[in-house]
């Protein structure tokens, strides 16, 4: 029994680290559509803005954490947003 109450204690930081992907993937996605379709331009502002920001992470270390991850998680949130961009033009 003890072991079913204590679960979602040990698996706390799952949310927490969910949550900050999510926030990373939504930055991204909104970085990419802000570009307004130009494709080029669409994937070097998500690049510059997801490596931008983990080194802005691995400058600050007291207060921030660099993770791969989380350049990954902001890079899949803007070809999101550009790929749906490029589709709908496509179908227009």
């Amino acid at each position: 029994m003890n072991k079913l109450i204590s679960a979602p204690r040990e698996n706390f930081h799952m949310i927490k680290l969910a949550k900050d992907k999510r926030g990373h993937f939504i930055v991204g996605f909104l970085v990419g559509i802000v570009s307004l379709g130009n494709l080029p331009l669409s994937i070097m502002a998500v690049q510059a803005g997801a490596i931008g920001k983990e080194v802005y992470d691995y400058l600050n270390p007291k207060n921030h954490t660099c993770d791969p991850m989380d350049y990954m998680a902001t890079a899949a949130g803007g070809f999101a947003s550009i790929s749906i961009i490029e589709i709908a033009k496509f179908l227009v």
